[in-house]
């Protein structure tokens, strides 16, 4: 399995436009679920960047374009953020793949937390912020919540 791990993915101060998804000026959306339907105690939100073939967010330009230029995306599927609230025992989330069709995953840790983000069941990468991992989507993957913040917080985005 490739995953490619980058610790400080971004300089410090390029990093710091970030905190701005930990502001209450952020629009988030209640999501039920986080992979599972049927797991009655598994929820998020998020804020969406891009879905559909269309910009969705004015963050979009600011928090996004700088990826894309670094991660040599061919196509966008998805980006958005995600916020994971504190739970008070790590739960692991259904492991799953975000998409049937051949693309590649990029997520960009936002806070440091004690929440990680499994990969095939045999790697656990920690959140750090300013840590990204990109990894092929066909990996089955799930995420957790955290126990020592408020929320897990990252940038997922699908890309060609």
């Amino acid at each position: 399995m490739t995953c490619e791990v980058i610790d400080n993915f971004f300089p410090e101060e390029v990093f710091e436009t970030y905190k701005i998804l930990a502001s209450s000026n952020v629009p988030l959306f209640f999501s039920d679920s986080v992979a599972d339907p049927s797991d009655k105690d598994g929820y998020y939100f998020t804020h969406m960047f891009y879905q559909h073939y269309k910009i969705t967010s004015d963050l979009f330009e600011p928090l996004i374009l700088p990826i894309l230029d670094r991660i040599n995306v061919k196509a966008l599927i998805r980006a958005k953020a995600n916020f994971f609230p504190r739970t008070d025992t790590i739960r692991e989330h259904k492991p799953h793949i975000d998409y049937d069709t051949e693309h590649k995953v990029f997520l960009l840790y936002l806070n440091t937390c004690d929440g990680f983000t499994r990969l095939a069941e045999e790697t656990v990468v920690e959140s750090v912020a300013n840590r990204a991992i990109i990894f092929d989507g066909g990996i089955v993957h799930n995420s957790t919540t955290c126990t020592d913040q408020k929320m897990r917080r990252s940038l997922n985005i699908n890309f060609l």
